[in-house]
């Protein structure tokens, strides 16, 4: 059993249009509506690729019910703690002429100390059946930056954390198994820019250093780099068309923790990832990969070993 915590989920709306004119009139050519979040996401993925998992943490009272029904279509388990309020909205202007998404993200309702210790309960009553921890996205308000240390720390079990800023500084500091920062977020936390391959590997050791036991770095249209310290990969980038890179990350989280729970070699696992991510950005909005297309993805996958 895998146990997902998205803390923060939120309603994506992508609008798309042809050309942004700033202070002007912009004729919209599509709109989509998703229930997401990084930990939302990372779910449904993972349920696609027929994995057990529960999905826990925080939902609202006022249209909290979009995401049971989410959880309930997509097949998955889901138990939050209930906040009263309503889940926070996401706009993604997707401009096609600039071929730019553009992020207007609100920060989530408040969460109370005594709804911080529910999620905590919870979250400890899952630790019998549960065999890793995915941790994934930004925290609402209320919740201070060591949150993900927190939970770290309360568990033996393998945690996986993708988060940004002060949350991933603090998470690095409990030692978890994995983290998968994009690049910037991981030129950020190092104070300095990352430009090659090998600056990312570099940054990634130094993280190694410090009890974090696999670093996966995703690189955008330059790929990726992982390492646990002995062994380092690089995956190329595959010429496919990208619609929207949205939840690619996630998928990228997703393909990784499907290939541990199923067997897979470090390096098959990687591959794994990358065909989640690959499969991910060849669809529009919010839209995740199903199977089928990450594993048509997979035989494509390019991967060549590092020197550390």
């Amino acid at each position: 059993m895998i146990t997902v915590i998205c803390l923060n989920p939120c309603i994506d709306k992508t609008v798309t249009v042809d050309g942004v004119r700033i202070g002007e009139h912009n004729r919209v050519i599509d709109n989509q509506v998703n229930i997401a979040g990084k930990g939302v996401n990372v779910a449904v993925v993972l349920s696609r690729l027929n994995e057990e998992l529960r999905l826990i943490g925080f939902n609202y009272t006022d249209n909290g019910q979009i995401l049971d029904k989410l959880a309930l279509d997509e097949g998955f388990k889901a138990e939050f703690v209930r906040v009263n309020g309503e889940i926070r909205t996401n706009v993604k202007l997707y401009d096609i002429a600039n071929n730019t998404v553009t992020e207007l993200n609100e920060t989530g309702g408040y969460v109370s100390a005594d709804k911080q210790e529910e999620l905590f309960r919870l979250y400890d009553s899952c630790q019998n059946d549960t065999q890793l921890f995915i941790m994934s996205g930004s925290l609402p308000l209320g919740c201070d930056s060591d949150t993900y240390m927190r939970l770290i720390k309360r568990t033996n079990h393998r945690c996986v954390v993708d988060c940004a800023g002060d949350n991933l500084a603090c998470a690095i500091e409990g030692a978890p198994f994995m983290i998968k920062p994009n690049r910037a977020e991981l030129e950020s936390y190092m104070g300095r820019r990352l430009p090659t391959k090998e600056d990312c590997l570099s940054a990634a050791l130094e993280i190694i250093s410090k009890g974090v036991k696999v670093v996966l770095v995703s690189m955008g249209g330059d790929g990726a780099v992982i390492t646990d310290g002995t062994r380092a990969y690089y995956a190329s980038p595959l010429s496919v068309r990208v619609s929207s890179t949205v939840g690619a990350g996630d998928s990228m989280v997703a393909g990784f923790c499907f290939g541990m729970q199923n067997g897979m070699e470090f390096k098959e696992c990687f591959a794994f990832s990358v065909a989640a991510a690959s499969a991910c950005v060849t669809n529009t909005a919010t839209n995740l990969p199903e199977k089928e297309s990450i594993m048509q993805m997979l035989p494509r996958i390019q991967i060549t070993e590092m020197e550390i």
